[in-house]
């Protein structure tokens, strides 16, 4: 979908043509089987311009509606699964959901800092070779210990059967679906030698089953990550 701000309808801002960090927020607007239009074009520069109006937000994703403004990925989650019956139930949950989602940031952004490790805010493709070093540690050193911590947090909840969280899905469970979705994209043997992990593939396979998620990979909203760096 494109599009600008329209009154009642959400709209969200991304850079065209790949996941990136907006598809945590797709992924909440899907399940939740919240209409959105998406607008893409010149969004960067109009964020950054100030030009959308509303409260100042730094740069994309960012979320619209009527006069109201939200940056930040985690935030925009949070927020979209407290107002659409995305969020844990207990106070409790609700925070842990929180430590386990920003966790799950963490691991992206060191996943896509990697591919830049050698020159920062320079493209991927034009520093390959440097590049290589950063990557293999993420891959030998810190890609092992984040997912044994995921699953040791998705055991802790009914022995790692459903979700994260209590009986019902939640915006983490979301998001735990797309990092094991980037992970085996971006390390297919990696993730497919990950024997240590069997509770955190379930998942991701039951997730992914949900008609509003089938329905969601299956249609044309749904971008193709952009080939390095996690996005």
């Amino acid at each position: 979908m494109a599009g600008t701000v329209q009154g009642d309808k959400w709209v969200l801002y991304y850079w065209p043509g790949f996941k990136g960090r907006a598809e945590f927020v797709r992924l909440v607007f899907e399940e939740a089987g919240i209409p959105y239009l998406e607008s893409n074009q010149g969004v960067a520069d109009s964020i950054i311009k100030g030009e959308i109006g509303g409260y100042p937000v730094m740069m994309p994703p960012v979320v619209a509606k009527g006069d109201f403004r939200l940056g930040q990925t985690q935030m925009i989650c949070q927020y979209l699964a407290g107002k659409y019956g995305l969020a844990p139930k207990g106070e409790e949950d609700k925070i842990h959901a929180e430590q386990v989602c920003a966790s799950m940031y963490d691991y992206l952004t060191e996943g896509y800092g990697a591919f830049h490790g050698a020159k920062p805010g320079v493209k991927y493709a034009d520093q390959k070779e440097e590049a290589q070093r950063y990557i293999d540690r993420v891959v030998q050193q810190r890609l092992p210990r984040y997912l044994k911590h995921f699953e040791t947090v998705l055991a802790a909840n009914t022995a790692g059967t459903g979700f994260l969280f209590g009986d019902s899905i939640s915006h983490a469970d979301l998001a735990l679906f797309h990092i094991m979705n980037a992970t085996e994209f971006q390390f297919p043997e990696v993730y497919k030698s990950a024997d240590y992990i069997p509770l955190l593939k379930a998942h991701r396979d039951r997730i992914a089953s949900r008609p509003n998620i089938v329905a969601y990979t299956q249609s044309e909203r749904c971008k193709p990550f952009s080939g390095d760096s996690f996005m």
